[in-house]
């Protein structure tokens, strides 16, 4: 099983690099490349990995939001797991990559045939990208595809009556 946290604080000075982090659990450099391309560090983008690249020399401590998810999600992939498990994959991340993120997750459970587990409060993501969901509010309150168990009522048990849905357009 690999694991994406929620948020992991780390210090601007940390002085470990992007590859030294992934080498903590995959010494195969050959491995770490494919891996960091699987999640968006392609050649001949601003994100090019080789050795000797930027991503692979950068201080951990001094990515993006983005970036450093992604790094995370590279991180949980080594080490071939058939589960990934997601605490609020888009915690720190800004809006722009929001969608980029959940799309990585969804490609990755369709290309490596993962079981995808994600912890969410977006209802927005949960309906578009989940094919199970089992909500909870300090017990369970529902289970089964989002379009038949995510309703109002569903709603109204676990954020309160006075729940309102609004869709974000994210500038479109």
């Amino acid at each position: 099983m690999g694991y994406v946290p929620q948020k992991l604080s780390v210090a601007k000075d940390i002085p470990i690099t992007v590859g030294e982090f992934l080498q903590i659990k995959e010494i195969d450099m050959t491995r770490i490349m494919e891996v960091l391309r699987m999640v968006g560090f392609d050649r001949g983008t601003k994100h090019t990995v080789h050795r000797g690249s930027r991503i692979l020399t950068s201080k951990i401590g001094v990515l993006s939001g983005g970036e450093f998810q992604r790094v995370m999600i590279a991180f949980a992939i080594l080490g071939n797991p058939h589960v990934l498990l997601f605490d609020e994959p888009t915690t720190g991340v800004d809006v722009s990559a929001e969608e980029t993120v959940y799309s990585l997750i969804d490609n990755l459970k369709k290309e490596k045939d993962l079981t995808i587990i994600f912890i969410s409060h977006e209802i927005d993501v949960v309906n578009k990208y989940a094919e199970n969901v089992l909500c909870l509010n300090k017990q369970k309150v529902c289970m089964g595809p989002p379009s038949k168990v995510m309703e109002k009522k569903t709603l109204e048990q676990l954020y309160g009556p006075d729940v309102q849905i609004h869709v974000h357009n994210h500038g479109k």
